[in-house]
């Protein structure tokens, strides 16, 4: 892994959210249940042809432990079902926010009903995906949530999304 600057970056990255995202003995998380998650996630990373996925999974599956997992499919504040593509979605509400109740929120962004379905989904898988279309903004939005759920700021996240626009 050390050889390859994306995948270091990349575990960088989740140890980064693992560091700030969840406490010390946090009563959320079985200490074993964190250690098998991120063992199976750096070795994904390390062994997938695609690193992407592996760390869309990770972030997702770390987030829904600590109880910060967003609504991507339907509106955070009026439940409505995902129509809009792209759509806009706000780490201050919560995730998706339909139609003009978007601009009630300052740090809404768009982003693709493809990006959010992927987030929803991989949540509920067991393993990382082999693949992901939508990899690169599936990280990009997990990061602007991560950053606002920790309200600290994450270099080497920060580094890996900017290496994503590059």
């Amino acid at each position: 892994m050390r050889a390859d600057y994306d995948r270091t970056l990349a575990a960088l990255a989740l140890a980064e959210l693992t560091a700030v995202g969840v406490p010390y003995e946090s009563p959320q998380f079985d200490t074993h249940d964190l250690y098998d998650l991120l063992v199976a996630s750096l070795a994904a990373i390390d062994e997938s042809e695609d690193w992407k996925p592996a760390l869309v999974w990770a972030e997702a599956k770390l987030m829904e432990a600590e109880g910060v997992h967003p609504e991507w499919t339907s509106c955070a504040v009026s439940g409505v079902a995902l129509a809009e593509n792209p759509a806009w979605v706000s780490p201050t509400a919560g995730g998706h926010v339909a139609g003009e109740g978007a601009f009630d929120f300052g740090d809404r962004f768009l982003a693709t009903a493809e990006a959010l379905i992927a987030l929803k989904k991989v949540v509920e898988l067991e393993s990382p995906p082999k693949s992901l279309k939508m990899a690169d903004e599936c990280l990009k939005v997990l990061f602007a949530f991560w950053r606002h759920a920790l309200e600290n700021r994450l270099p080497a996240n920060e580094t890996l999304v900017q290496g994503l626009s590059a």
